[in-house]
């Protein structure tokens, strides 16, 4: 186990950082002129991901030197422990920020189904509300009718008044008149 993960952090050493060996130096070596670097590492072929997967452990620690003042020499059992606790504590903290999230997005679905409820409820209060402002509407409608039609009753009751008071019938048809009357005007009403 501890051989793969010598491997592991020596392969990621050497794909993340630049090194330093006796080969590198004679290609780079001094630069004196800014664009001739680039001449140089035409010469070198490419390292692709077969070249490295073939390559023992031991072709690993040939001349390898890394920039890290910190640890001392690559590679050591002391470094890699403290690498694999830094992962470790990355990935601890990692997962405690994968469960706020999921917590945060449980909490965020359970707001969106409790405003689904709300505006469900709203738009059931707006329809009945809009139904009783219809209605509302149409009563008014027909009260206008009506009321617009009293006058033309009136005109009418009157003539036949007048008409009964010729003929001496008149308690009568008053009475009958004021009684029709009554009952149209609560009919319409309502």
């Amino acid at each position: 186990m501890e051989l793969k993960v010598r491997y592991l952090f020596r392969l990621i050493v050497y794909l993340g950082k630049p090194f330093h060996s006796a080969k590198n130096e004679r290609v780079f070596g001094n630069q004196d002129k800014a664009g001739e670097w680039r001449h140089k590492t035409m010469l070198l072929p490419r390292k692709r991901l077969s070249d490295i997967t073939n390559l023992s452990i031991s072709d690993f620690g040939d001349g390898l030197v890394t920039e890290d003042h910190e640890y001392g020499k690559t590679g050591s059992p002391m470094m890699v422990n403290e690498y694999i606790a830094k992962l470790l504590k990355e990935n601890n903290v990692l997962m405690r920020a994968l469960a706020e999230r999921n917590t945060e997005v449980q909490n965020l679905r359970l707001m969106v189904a409790k405003l689904n409820q709300q505006n469900w409820q709203l738009a059931q209060s707006h329809s009945q509300m809009l139904a009783e402002l219809n209605l509302g509407k149409d009563r008014v409608s027909a009260f206008l009718s009506v009321s617009k039609a009293i006058p033309l009753l009136f005109d009418v009751k009157e003539k036949e008044i007048s008409s009964s008071f010729k003929n001496g019938n008149i308690l009568s048809t008053l009475l009958g008149d004021i009684v029709s009357m009554s009952i149209d005007l609560f009919y319409f009403s309502n």
